[in-house]
């Protein structure tokens, strides 16, 4: 997706976003929450990959493995009562946030099951409304906030409806089934509810250990089946073990990527889309900002990625190189820990970035070099103007 395209729209939704909400609010400059949440939501990029399926699926273990933990609390019982945000972040942090309460308040990650376990928090009876965690994750870098939710299905009634109340901030749904009882009637609710509000829905068929390879196949085919039966055509399934991670766990891990990389733009536009349209229809007078709100849906199902339908003409040009990979992952990390230390160290921000050494390179009429690129990182960290995906928060240099 062309960047100065998503951008463009993405501040057509803000302006629609902000015209409504301050007739709304009297134009007083101060928004309600929801038009808040809305707004920073456009201004993050935040991607919410949300984890769902029955309790002691794996759902947990699978998120373990996927982002290289073991923090994210497991059991054979129904373990998880809070939604739990996990994102990426230079150090390991978390945060609780109380329902009644505005304040975050930050724990220490090792005491993590205190607040999300059902032993420790049983039916949520502390009011928590989000255990949000922050994590080194490699995949986290690449702009995902995972989302665990509750297990449905379980005898504790509270689970199921924190679960079924969140799926509407989800952008992508991530379901975990398994070979024992693979996509029941409630699983397949929830993916069909995901599937007709327009989200992208993956399905991982978890404990491929415990059956043989042929009822493998016939347990993936039956799922695909299930899938195509409430209107996802070609759905993406995939086989895994999570305890003990392997191949099934890195192709889905490369999937998730894929993901990111290719279509989390338009998906990201169009839940905007829908979110913004339920949030205007709730307000008097906003005939206006509808209006002008219809006139996006062509524009935003325009922006057609690799992942959307048909393969783009370049996707069969171009593979996937190691060495790129390697280098682009060593860069993401130098600028995540370099921004760290600008943030954290007054005398690290005022070093002579002379002391660097001299490398220049030139691409077109522009010549870089360490000084430039230094003062590039200073300006961005002044602006805050980080580029988008790497989950610090952005503003609008004037760009149109």
């Amino acid at each position: 997706m062309d960047v100065f395209h998503y951008e463009r729209v993405k501040f057509e939704l803000a302006e629609i976003l902000r015209s409504a909400s301050a007739r709304a609010d009297g134009s007083n400059g101060v928004f309600a929450p929801a038009a808040r949440e809305l707004f920073a939501r456009l201004a993050e990029d935040r991607f919410n990959l949300v984890v769902a399926g029955r309790f002691s699926r794996g759902k947990t273990s699978l998120m373990n493995a996927l982002l290289d933990t073991t923090r994210l609390p497991v059991g054979m019982l129904p373990v998880t009562s809070v939604i739990t945000t996990v994102s990426y972040g230079s150090q390991e942090r978390m945060t609780i946030e109380y329902e009644a309460n505005a304040l975050p308040v930050h724990v220490p990650v090792e005491r993590i099951g205190d607040y999300i376990k059902e032993a420790g928090n049983p039916r949520n009876e502390c009011h928590i409304r989000f255990a949000r965690v922050q994590l080194p994750s490699s995949l986290l870098r690449c702009g995902f906030h995972f989302v665990g939710t509750p297990g449905i299905g379980s005898t504790i009634a509270e689970t199921t409806r924190t679960t079924l109340g969140f799926l509407s901030e989800a952008d992508a749904l991530l379901l975990v089934t398994s070979y024992e009882d693979p996509m029941p009637d409630d699983e397949l609710e929830v993916a069909r509810s995901a599937h007709v509000c327009g989200r992208r829905v993956i399905i991982v068929i978890n404990k491929e250990d415990i059956v043989e390879e042929q009822a493998r196949a016939a347990g993936c085919g039956y799922v695909r089946a299930r899938a195509v039966s409430i209107g996802i055509e070609d759905p993406a399934v995939f086989s895994i073990c999570a305890s003990s991670g392997g191949d099934g766990v890195l192709e889905l891990a490369h999937a998730l990527t894929r993901l990111l990389v290719d279509d989390k733009n338009s998906h990201f536009l169009r839940s905007m889309y829908s979110r913004i349209e339920n949030y205007l229809k709730t307000l008097p007078e906003s005939r206006p900002e509808m209006e002008r709100l219809a006139s996006l849906p062509s524009t935003i199902r325009s922006m057609r990625s690799p992942g959307d339908g048909a393969p783009a003409a370049q996707s069969k040009n171009f593979s996937t190189c190691g060495i790129c990979s390697k280098v682009a992952q060593a860069v993401v990390t130098f600028l995540a820990s370099y921004q760290f230390e600008l943030v954290r160290s007054a005398s690290a921000a005022h070093d002579s970035p002379s002391s660097w050494g001299s490398a220049p390179c030139t691409s077109g009429n522009t010549t870089y070099s360490p000084d430039h690129e230094a003062s590039v990182l200073h300006l961005q960290r002044r602006s805050n103007a980080w580029p988008s995906g790497c989950g610090i928060r952005r503003t609008q240099m004037g760009m149109r």
